[in-house]
């Protein structure tokens, strides 16, 4: 099914609704993490899982839903740590 990865992403922009959009799209695809709100307005997007579903879920953090205009910023991909859950900070 594909290595399993980390996706680690940065993003700015406007967010109404759009960390439990996120949640709910990593939670579909079974993906592990957390969204963090940091204190400048951006928001940090963590997740994984496999390959093919972090691809997935990227597409959904750029696209956003209909109230949220996201921006992303950087992107990483690294090695799984292992996260549980799916979290929003």
């Amino acid at each position: 099914m594909g290595s399993v990865k980390r996706l680690t992403c940065l993003v700015g922009g406007d967010f109404s609704g759009y960390p439990q959009f996120l949640k709910r799209y990593a939670l579909d695809l079974r993906l592990t993490g957390y969204i963090e709100s940091l204190q400048d307005g951006r928001i940090e997007v963590i997740a994984e899982g496999h390959e093919k579903d972090l691809q997935r879920f990227l597409h959904w953090i750029q696209r956003g839903n209909p109230a949220s205009r996201p921006r992303i910023l950087d992107t990483q991909w690294s090695e799984s740590t292992g996260l549980q859950g799916y979290h929003l900070h």
